[in-house]
Order: C-alpha cells, then sequence, then structure tokens
C-alpha cells in the first residue's frame, strides 16, 4: 500500500539555517579561461574604454589615472579590465591593473532609472589558492554613475581607485614625510596622516551605485584576512639631496582597510540615519540581520557581494589599526579607513566546478533595475520615490546560469547567490529632467604577482532590446498538464513511456524597455534525443503575445540531425522580434513560440531522469538563454499510476466569545483539498491531536470534526486516523477531485466546542492528511 501524506499546520514557523561550503580548489589559469568563453555581444558595438580624467582633489602625484581595460584582441567579445602575469609584455598586464568600460550612449546603452531594465554579463576572477585570496584579488564591480567627468562626445571617462578600490571606491591616501640625511646614512619617518572620508569619496567614481563582487578581504585587523603586503606604497618623492646631503619628500600608501569590521558596532548600530536609503534597508532587513556595516561581515576566505555608494562621503568610516605588521606599524597611532557595505553575503568568486567535477571559469550575474513606484505600483516620472510608494531597488543573480546558458539548478561547488537591496536613486543627482544613467563594469588587481586577470563579457544590454526567454515541457497524454523549472501540474515532474509531448521556447520582446528590434537571431537548441523521439518542430509569430487580436505566422524548422550533433538544433529565425520601424520587421512580430513534439522513450526497467538542455537565442544586439526543465520519464511495466495530494497549508477558523454557545464554529479562509488519480483508486484520512493555547498545555474544549453535508452527524477528528473521502473507480486519463471546492458553512471541516468555556488566547495546532491507495472495483471510466 502506498501513502501519500502532508501536514496541516495552523501556526508555521520556519527556521532558517545558514551554512557554508569549503570549495574545491581548481588549478586553471586565464588562457583554459579564454578558450571556454561563452558568447557575448562586441565589446566595441557599446561600450567606450578611455583614461580617466583627473578627480577635483588630486593632485599631480595621483596614481590612478590610467585605464589598464582593453579588448581582448582575439576575441572582441571580452574585455580585460585588469590583466595579470606581470611576466607579460604587455605594459598593461601586472599586479595592481585596474580599468573599466563603460556604456555609450551615443551607441544608445544606458540604464533608465524610470523603467525595468535587466543586465547580464559574465565574470572571470580566477582559480582561487589555499592559500589566500590574494591571486583572485582584488575583483569588479557592476557599476552604475553619472560621474560628471565626461568627453565632448559624452563618453564616461570616469575611474575610481585600484587594488582594494576595485576601480570603483575612492583612494585612501595615507601619507608619510621621509628624511635623508648625509647622503642617506640617517633615514626618518615621521607625520603619518590619513585621508578624510570626504577625500576618499571625491576620488571615487561619482554619484554612483556599486555593486561589488569582492574578491580579496582587505582587513586591518584579521590575520586571516591580512592583505599580503600591508600597505602599499603607490608613490614616492624622488630622492634629490641638496648641498648638504639632505632630502626630503613624501609616501603616499593605500592601507587595505576597506574590510575591516568595527567590532565595536556588531549590528551596524553606528552607521549614520542619513547614509543613503537608511530606512528603507532597515525596514527590509534589520540591523540584525547585518543590513549596514562598516567591513566586509561575509564572505568565507574565497569572495562577497554587497553594495555601496563609492562617490558618497557616508561609505567611508576610519576602522581600528591594530597589527604593527610591514608598514603598518607607522600608522599604528592612526586608523585604517573603512567602508560600509549594505546586504554583504558569502560568495565563492573563485573558479567552480559541476557534478561531474568538471571546471567552470565563468560566472553568469543577471542584474535588474526596479524603479521606485507610485502608491499605485506605476515608476514614478522623475525616477525618486514618493511616499507610500515602493522605493527603487537592485536585484542580481549571481550563477543563476551554467557556461552552456541552462539554468543552475543547484551544483555544490557553483553555488547560487540572490538578493533585492533597496538603492537611493536620488545619489545619481540627475537634473532637468534627465533619467538616464552610465553602467559598466571596472576591476582592480591585487599586489601578488600571480594575480589572474579580471574579465569580463556581456551578454545582454539594457533599453537596447530587451527580450525574455523561457521553456515548459507539456505533456499532451497527462490532459495538457505541463512541467517548467519553477512549477508544475505533472505531478512529482514524471510523464511516462509513450506520452505525447511538446518542448515549448517562448521568446517575448520588452517593448516598454526597449528602443531597438531584437535582430538577426540564431537559436541553438539542445534537445534530449536519446529519451524523446522528436517528429516536428515549429516557429510560430505572435504580434501581441498570444491575446485576442493576435495575428500568428508559422514557420517549420526541418528536423535534419547532424550526425555529429545529433542533440542540437541549429536555426536562423526568419524575422526580428520587435515593434519599431525596421524593414526587416513589417510584421511587428513581439513574440514567438518555438515548438518540438516528440514522443518520450523509456522501454529500461526502472525511471530514468532526463537533465537540462541548454537553448541559446543569440541576436546582433542580445543574448539569452535557458534550458529545458529536468523531469522523469516512467518506465514500460504498464503500471503508469499517479496519486498526489494537495492541501492548504493553513486554516483559521471565525473568532468566537469567552462563553460562546455555538454548536459549530466555520472556517474564515477558503480551504484546498485537492487528490488527483491515475489508475489509482485511493483513500483519503485525517488526524489530529487538537488545538492548544499559545503553545501551551492547555487544550481548547471542543474538536476538529468533518461534515460530508449539513444533514450528515459530525465526524470528530482525533489521534486516530478517520476517513472522509474515497474513490474506488480507476481513471484511464488523469482525474482530479477538488473535496473542498463546494463546502460551505454547514459542512466540510469546522470547529466544535464542547464547553461554552474557554480561556482568551489563540489556539493552534495540527492536521495530518494521508491518501493511500485503496482496494480497485470493477468500475472503470
Amino acid at each position: 500500500m502506498k501513502k501519500y501524506n502532508t501536514i496541516l499546520v495552523i501556526l508555521l514557523t520556519i527556521i532558517v539555517f545558514l551554512s557554508t561550503l569549503t570549495p574545491v580548489k581548481a588549478v586553471a589559469d586565464d588562457s583554459d579561461a579564454l578558450k571556454q568563453a561563452p558568447d557575448g555581444l562586441p565589446v566595441s558595438n557599446y561600450f567606450s574604454i578611455l583614461n580617466p580624467l583627473r578627480p577635483s582633489v588630486a593632485d599631480t602625484n595621483y596614481p590612478f589615472m590610467h585605464n589598464s581595460a582593453k579588448i581582448d584582441p582575439d576575441n572582441k567579445n571580452i574585455v580585460i579590465l585588469a590583466k595579470g602575469n606581470v611576466n607579460d609584455e604587455d605594459p598593461d598586464s601586472k599586479d595592481g591593473a585596474y580599468g573599466a568600460a563603460w556604456s555609450d550612449m551615443n551607441k544608445n546603452n544606458y540604464i533608465d532609472i524610470t523603467k525595468h531594465q535587466t543586465v547580464s554579463v559574465w565574470l572571470y576572477f580566477g582559480s582561487g589558492d589555499y592559500g589566500g585570496s590574494n591571486i583572485n584579488g582584488e575583483g569588479m564591480a557592476l557599476v552604475l554613475q553619472n560621474d560628471p567627468r565626461k568627453n565632448t562626445n559624452n563618453q564616461s571617462q570616469a575611474l575610481g581607485a585600484g587594488y582594494q578600490g576595485l576601480g570603483s571606491l575612492g583612494y585612501d591616501r595615507s601619507t608619510l614625510n621621509y628624511s635623508n640625511q648625509l647622503w642617506g646614512l640617517s633615514n626618518t619617518i615621521s607625520n603619518p596622516q590619513t585621508p578624510t572620508p570626504d577625500y576618499v569619496a571625491r576620488t571615487a567614481i561619482q554619484n554612483s551605485v556599486s555593486l561589488d563582487f569582492n574578491a580579496e578581504r582587505n582587513d586591518t585587523i584579521s590575520g586571516s584576512g591580512l592583505s599580503k603586503n600591508g600597505p602599499i606604497e603607490l608613490y614616492k618623492t624622488p630622492i634629490t639631496y641638496n648641498f648638504t646631503g639632505s632630502a626630503y619628500g613624501i609616501q603616499e600608501y593605500t592601507l587595505n582597510g576597506f574590510d575591516t569590521v568595527d567590532t565595536s558596532d556588531p549590528y551596524g548600530r553606528k552607521i549614520s540615519k542619513d547614509y543613503p536609503g537608511y530606512n528603507d534597508l532597515i525596514a527590509q532587513r534589520p540591523l540584525l540581520d547585518y543590513a549596514l556595516r562598516q567591513g566586509n561581515s561575509g564572505g568565507n576566505g574565497f569572495g562577497s557581494i554587497s553594495m555601496t555608494y563609492p562617490g558618497n562621503s557616508l561609505t567611508y568610516q576610519l576602522g581600528d589599526l591594530l597589527t604593527t605588521a610591514g608598514n603598518y606599524s607607522y600608522f599604528t597611532n592612526k586608523k585604517a579607513m573603512s567602508t560600509v557595505q549594505a546586504y554583504t553575503k558569502s560568495a565563492s568568486l573563485i573558479n567552480g566546478s559541476d557534478n561531474n567535477r568538471k571546471d567552470i571559469y565563468w560566472h553568469h550575474v543577471t542584474f535588474t533595475w526596479n524603479p521606485a513606484q507610485d502608491i499605485n505600483g506605476n515608476p514614478t516620472k522623475d525616477g525618486l520615490p514618493v511616499s507610500g510608494g515602493t522605493p527603487a531597488s537592485i536585484t542580481y543573480h549571481f550563477n543563476d546560469k551554467m557556461p552552456d546558458g541552462s539554468t543552475n539548478i543547484g551544483n555544490t561547488f557553483y553555488q547560487k547567490v540572490d538578493d533585492t537591496i533597496p538603492v537611493d536613486p536620488s545619489q545619481f543627482d540627475l537634473t532637468n529632467g534627465n533619467t538616464k544613467v552610465y553602467w559598466g563594469v571596472t576591476g582592480a588587481n591585487s599586489n601578488d604577482s600571480n594575480v589572474h586577470s579580471k574579465l569580463a563579457i556581456f551578454e545582454s544590454i539594457p533599453a537596447l532590446a530587451t527580450a525574455k526567454v523561457s521553456s515548459k515541457i507539456i505533456d499532451h497524454s497527462l490532459n495538457d498538464q505541463f512541467i517548467t523549472d519553477n512549477n508544475s501540474t505533472v505531478p512529482e515532474r514524471r510523464v511516462f513511456n509513450n506520452d505525447k509531448l511538446t518542448f515549448d521556447y517562448a521568446l517575448n520582446f520588452d517593448n516598454e524597455s526597449s528602443h531597438q528590434n531584437w535582430k538577426n537571431i540564431i537559436s541553438k537548441i539542445n534537445l534530449p534525443n536519446n529519451d524523446i523521439r522528436f517528429d516536428t518542430a515549429t516557429i510560430t509569430y505572435h504580434t501581441d503575445s498570444g491575446q485576442n487580436d493576435d495575428k500568428t505566422e508559422v514557420e517549420s524548422i526541418p528536423l535534419n540531425w547532424d550526425k555529429e550533433t545529433t542533440n542540437e538544433i541549429k536555426h536562423d529565425l526568419i524575422h526580428s522580434l520587435g515593434t519599431f520601424n525596421d524593414v526587416n520587421t513589417p510584421n511587428n512580430y513581439t513574440s514567438a513560440n518555438i515548438d518540438f513534439n516528440g514522443t518520450a522513450i523509456n522501454t529500461a526497467a526502472s525511471m530514468i531522469t532526463v537533465n537540462p538542455e541548454p537553448a541559446v537565442f543569440t541576436g546582433s544586439n542580445a543574448i539569452e538563454t535557458t534550458s529545458s526543465p529536468q523531469f522523469y520519464i516512467e518506465n514500460n511495466s504498464g503500471n503508469n499510476k499517479l496519486l498526489q495530494l494537495e492541501v492548504s497549508k493553513d486554516l483559521d477558523f471565525q473568532n468566537i466569545n469567552y462563553q460562546t454557545d455555538s454548536k459549530l464554529v466555520t472556517r474564515k479562509s477558503p480551504f484546498i483539498l485537492n487528490v488527483t488519480s491515475l489508475q489509482s483508486p485511493w483513500i483519503l484520512q485525517v488526524s489530529s491531536n487538537g488545538l492548544f493555547l499559545n503553545n501551551t498545555a492547555d487544550k481548547f474544549n471542543g474538536n476538529l470534526v468533518y461534515k460530508e453535508n449539513e444533514s450528515s452527524d459530525p465526524l470528530s477528528i482525533s489521534n486516530n486516523l478517520k476517513t472522509i473521502a474515497q474513490d474506488q473507480k480507476s481513471y484511464e486519463n488523469m482525474t482530479t477531485d477538488y473535496l473542498a471546492r463546494d463546502w460551505t458553512s454547514e459542512d466540510g471541516i469546522l470547529l466544535q466546542p464542547t464547553s461554552p468555556h474557554n480561556k482568551v488566547g489563540k489556539y493552534t495546532g495540527t492536521m495530518n492528511w494521508e491518501v493511500v491507495n485503496a482496494p480497485e472495483n470493477n468500475a472503470k471510466n
């Protein structure tokens, strides 16, 4: 006898467990990553790479006046933000390299803060090393900005500091005076100085919001996180002796302390209430959960992700400098600059591996700007929040896709990280009705001589052509029920041998967020040919996404399987998608459904698992990917039986008075009780241990009961299972009984007081539901 159990909990307590996993060391170098680079868009078509203009507070000795970023000469879709390997003859190949690539507004590449805008990029940090994170340091940042530094062509020339600044944050210029006497026989170091938060902020990218991928922890307190070489000297006045044999000058350092935690403020309560969006950040995630903190409160030695405002002085706070290692000893009585970071989360910014232990070099990031909304849920016209509305936010998904474009469904050593972070759009300082900001990626190397490069590939660009692709499997043999990555009406995702299936790939153009059509789309779809016998394939183009006034066109896809790539179908779509005037899109098709029809095959002795297969749709101005959902095919034994139970997770009853004389108390909330069967008669049973006051031993004077109809006697529900419904028929087609759909206030699950006296308070309990196979009678439908 097979059982299916479910428990109804009237009061549900959720406990969240946090854990970290030790990454597997991946031995690889940059060349391996370059060989396995995913598809991307040509960088020069949409981005500019220019040397920065000097910050207003910087003097002529300012060390960050060069942009190391460049386009890879062998793959024009890769931008090298900071090249590693100091033995390379390239002058930009060194420890401490830093750079940025910015969206070119002349190429219609920008983010409009009044619209939902999505960016997707691939990032490469390096292999990682058990000896420390320096080999992958320092990291990268995805930045939105309105920095005034630009050329006459409106191309951005903004850049922050290198090293711990990631190319986005500011320069913690710390100085020492030196004095050499008698031609160097006597050396004196004096007058250590550290910068003000205002100075550091003004050397950063101005008017900006940054999502930081911090691969190296820069900490002046923790021994394990201590930067490899302590302070890094970035400038020294050349020694020129005067006629007395004396020389005087200044030495400049970065103290590498941006991730130093304020141990006296573990929950960020000292963070200024004037910090941008402070109330929204705290409302969504209380201080106890590290919404804001000085220093890196996350990270497992292999990296973290957080949000900062690089150009705001409240991002920078002086932190403790307790170590005397190396040149830190000169600054013992000073403090090192740290940063305020929002919503820090651990992330493995190192090479990963799939479940077959194959190396994964690239990390996919989907980044979405969610505009501020008014009280009616509409984006505000200027992008700024209003009273009673919803604040703007950024959402990111890290490691959400595998390098082949398929969905990451839970690889142990390629873990996903997701978050949504409220942001303050006023930080962009937009004026005169302008709502557009630059966006781009910055990166910086550590001072390790074996440091890996920082590489980025742009997969989709906001405001050009924005589209969404998704996939589902439709089982026509199970009444057209479906399977997707996030949902399934097919019980347990199990189909059967000889079931008729359709693999549907939906491409939807987002007209609101685009101003170009999605052009020259090439589809490359992998299909599980070993498990499905595909017969036909079509593309159906729609003008209105399947609505009433939809106009369609059907295109056939030939299934001429190449013997060397028997799982892949490559096909050029004959139409672009979009509504903008374009000679190639006269029909204004806005969506397309690509359907592959076939039959499930499983002649084995047991059920088989069909893993996701990638699908990549490459246009000239956007690349979108998805994958077929994972599902299972039952074997050919003929025992194609299913039994599924769906029950509401909670149930509320009407409030009652202390001295109630009600014979029955009815439900306050609707209730779901569905049994789905296929060739499986069933019996539904329920039990309960009663209701108790405020989680105490005080039991409610009464019983949960079940009434089949208004005139039937109540059936008391106790610790022993009671049968309340059954169906002894065996159905050839999947059938669902909606048992609670027609319940009234006089039948179904009710509460029956046995005494007029119950203590005041809230009573909670559980109900245990079981559906079991029943003996079959001879009747069949």
